[in-house]
């Protein structure tokens, strides 16, 4: 999945294995046909352009079934392809390459918490030296039941909940804080005043005490 020009793809292939690679870009699809005919690989691989940002419980069924998927996708991540995922669609290992390990923590727990899998090991490749980007590789197995679309609804649900009932209280906060510098400072401005005519009252009383000259 987001296969680009075959970089991934043609290796496995050249394995043993028969390969389906996934790809948005009609260009990128084209050049990894002729890349993997270039190699003499046209018979192990086959490739598709499809919107993976996109994909549906209904289109990844429709692929047919995979024992083993590889992800590589961009900064975004891959949120949607996994949670087209199925019990019945769902591949026995993915390995997941990250450019984001942001993203990858995120789309590895929709992975862990609704689909199933385990995470067996994962590391990083400094493939650019000297600078802040480093490739994640992360490898899950299946080993338990995915949760039903309806029980990923609930659970998204009460997330929901629970992250709107933290803004709801992080603003009720915020403006008991700004009432509270509120009263603060009109307590501040009322002793400024209060003490200013103070301060006239004293005056105009030590005038009023002066003989006349």
């Amino acid at each position: 999945m987001f296969c680009g020009i075959g970089n991934f793809t043609l290796p496995i292939a050249r394995s043993g294995a028969t390969v389906h690679g996934m790809e948005g870009s009609e260009a990128l699809v084209k050049r990894a046909v002729e890349n993997a005919t270039h190699n003499g690989l046209q018979h192990k691989v086959s490739y598709e352009m499809a919107n993976l940002f996109e994909v549906t419980e209904e289109s990844f069924a429709a692929l047919g079934k995979f024992d083993k998927m590889l992800v590589d996708p961009p900064r975004d991540g891959a949120m949607q392809l996994l949670k087209a995922i199925t019990e019945d669609t769902a591949p026995q290992r993915i390995v997941y390459v990250s450019c984001n390990p942001a993203t990858l923590a995120r789309d590895a727990g929709v992975l862990v918490h609704t689909k199933g899998y385990t995470l067996k090991t994962a590391g990083i490749i400094n493939m650019f030296p000297h600078t802040g980007h480093v490739e994640s590789v992360a490898w899950f197995e299946k080993t338990g039941p995915c949760m039903t679309r309806a029980e990923v609804e609930a659970m998204e649900a009460e997330e929901e909940a629970v992250r709107d009932a933290a803004r709801a209280a992080s603003m009720a906060a915020r403006q008991e804080r700004e009432a509270l510098a509120a009263a603060e400072k009109a307590l501040e401005v009322a002793e400024k005043v209060a003490a200013k005519e103070a301060r006239r009252a004293a005056y105009l009383a030590s005038v009023a005490g002066k003989p006349a000259q």
